[in-house]
């Protein structure tokens, strides 16, 4: 997070030159945008493959009480390393927003070879001023991202007929393992960074079709005492699989640095729609923990979808709202339903399980979070954390999501 702060605070102070202005400047204007905050910055599909074009979605919130505008303030795309432009308005103008109101925009950026991850940013400030954003709210106005790589040459290829007997497990390559069953399917992938990140897909009439990706497995919002906690990244450090009867169970390995090491299984079963997991986490050293995320999944976004140009639309984000247990998070797409499910009791006594917003039908979301204080993770302790991925074609609406629920 401090470096994250840093080099924010660097960006601010190149755009502040580039304007004539300088950092002081910038940190006496007026502080955030009117409430304006960048909840959002990223690649759609969570990855990025082979380095194929990627096309990057930023969404902003009016977090204020009033309406804000159109034309007060634009929002930047700015390529740090890695990447360059393809198409789209890269300063597109803000349109009025509602209280409480998300607008999206989406850029498109091709990915060079240039060493190391490629990192870009998106930044908010005023028609007239470019470089009036307070440091004391960066984290409000400015996003970083650098998106997942991945390198496997097999990709997200699956078989045209899902027909198998029993659920299979198949070592595509050194970086895609593949666990199929006859009406659910998932791609399990290691990025070179080392993170973890998956593929939904889903039997609709005989054909694999991409619903999902996962991705920020089982982050970990902690810190060691007297620190500022921060989301800790779930590193691959190995997996393993195993087919039982009519069940499938891969288990990868991995670790938060030096706080914990953790464990994430997945189950697929014979005629199942739904894939049940656990999380389990080991402390190596005390530490105070604030919440963990559940994998979030973000929908597919087709090869052949509409370029983007960069301009900004509003968006719906009650898609999920007419579901009243805070412990599923589901949408509803292409006449599918799929999501994510916390079941059961929270892994720890006091604990919540908050949804996060979809984002405009962009994204499933769960945490469960601590109380105020966190919760002391002794050196030595474990916690189990179970969850549902599902997904159910030939959909009529949402509701369709409480059928997991209740099993």
């Amino acid at each position: 997070m401090k470096i994250v702060r840093l080099i924010c605070i660097c960006l601010v102070s190149i755009f502040s030159i580039c304007n004539g202005y300088t950092q002081d400047t910038a940190t006496n204007s007026s502080s955030s945008p009117d409430g304006l905050t960048i909840l959002y910055f990223g690649p759609v599909n969570g990855v990025s493959y082979n380095f194929m074009d990627q096309t990057f979605r930023c969404v902003i919130m009016n977090n204020s009480q009033q309406m804000i505008p159109a034309g007060q303030y634009i929002v930047k795309c700015l390529p740090i390393r890695g990447l360059n432009y393809t198409s789209g308005n890269t300063i597109p103008t803000i349109p009025a927003i509602p209280a409480h109101g998300v607008v999206c925009t989406e850029w498109n950026l091709s990915l060079k070879n240039s060493g190391g991850y490629p990192l870009a940013g998106a930044y908010i400030c005023p028609v007239q001023n470019s470089s009036q954003v307070s440091s004391s709210t960066l984290d409000d106005a400015i996003k970083l991202s650098s998106p997942v790589m991945l390198y496997s040459r097999a990709g997200f290829v699956l078989p045209s007929h899902p027909v198998v007997k029993t659920p299979k497990v198949t070592e595509i390559d050194k970086n895609v393992l593949q666990v199929t069953g006859n009406i659910s399917a998932v791609q399990f992938l290691r990025a070179t960074n080392d993170e973890s990140v998956f593929r939904l897909f889903t039997n609709i009439q005989g054909i694999w079709q991409p619903i999902a990706t996962g991705c920020n497995i089982a982050d970990l919002y902690a810190g060691e005492e007297g620190q500022q906690p921060w989301y800790h990244s779930f590193k691959i450090t190995g997996c393993h699989s195993q087919t039982t009867g009519a069940t499938a169970v891969i288990t990868i390995d991995g670790m938060y640095g030096n706080l914990a090491k953790a464990s994430v299984t997945y189950n697929i079963s014979q005629n199942s729609s739904s894939i049940t997991g656990t999380i389990e986490i080991t402390a190596l050293q005390d530490f105070q923990c604030y919440g963990i995320d559940l994998p979030v999944l973000w929908a597919h976004k087709p090869v052949d979808a509409q370029m983007p140009d960069g301009s900004l639309v509003s968006l719906n984000t009650n898609s999920a709202s007419n579901l009243s247990d805070p412990s599923i998070a589901a949408l509803h797409t292409n006449q599918t339903t799929w999501g994510i499910i916390a079941p059961g009791v929270p892994p720890i006594s006091g604990w919540t399980v908050v949804r996060k917003s979809s984002l405009g039908q962009y994204r499933c979301a769960l945490e469960w979070t601590a109380p105020a204080a966190g919760s002391l993770f002794q050196r030595g302790g474990s916690i189990s954390v179970p969850f549902t991925l599902f997904a159910k074609s030939g959909s009529a609406s949402i509701q369709d999501a409480l059928i997991f629920l209740r099993k």
